[in-house]
């Protein structure tokens, strides 16, 4: 296994949310059934939950949902709130269609890791993506 970047985590509403408006949220405010999460067996969904839990938040979704464009759709049509990684939302973020809501005292920055199996060759294909990866060392 094998980090290669950091993801962030960021809690997201529409412009018309009733918690759009806040310069950050408490994250007890979370228990109040509001989040749409993914599915009990996703990565993001365990992080959430277990730093939810560090403030002794324990979180009853909305709804449950296994895909990222189908959340972030009904959070635009104003059904609650999620929180979903930047990389999921920044065009919708940048556009005005979402808006960011920090959590108050919560780090949501999850190691993204590459695992391969240490018994099989890759293809070009997959040694060109591994390589995509890689952090450059540019110098400007």
């Amino acid at each position: 296994m094998e980090v290669f970047a950091q993801d962030e985590l960021v809690l997201v509403v529409a412009p018309d949310h009733r918690w759009s408006r806040l310069g950050e949220l408490n994250p007890e405010a979370l228990r109040e059934g509001e989040l749409l999460l993914r599915e009990q067996s996703s990565g993001i969904r365990e992080v959430i939950e277990h730093a939810l839990l560090l403030h002794r938040v324990q979180v009853h979704p909305l709804f449950t949902l296994s895909d990222n464009e189908a959340i972030k759709q009904m959070i635009m049509s104003g059904v609650g709130a999620a929180i979903v990684s930047t990389l999921a939302v920044q065009r919708e973020l940048a556009s005005g269609d979402l808006v960011r809501i920090p959590i108050t005292g919560v780090d949501l920055r999850p190691q993204l890791s590459l695992v391969r199996r240490i018994d099989k060759q890759l293809s070009r294909a997959a040694q060109a993506f591994c390589a995509l990866l890689q952090p450059t060392n540019e110098v400007e």
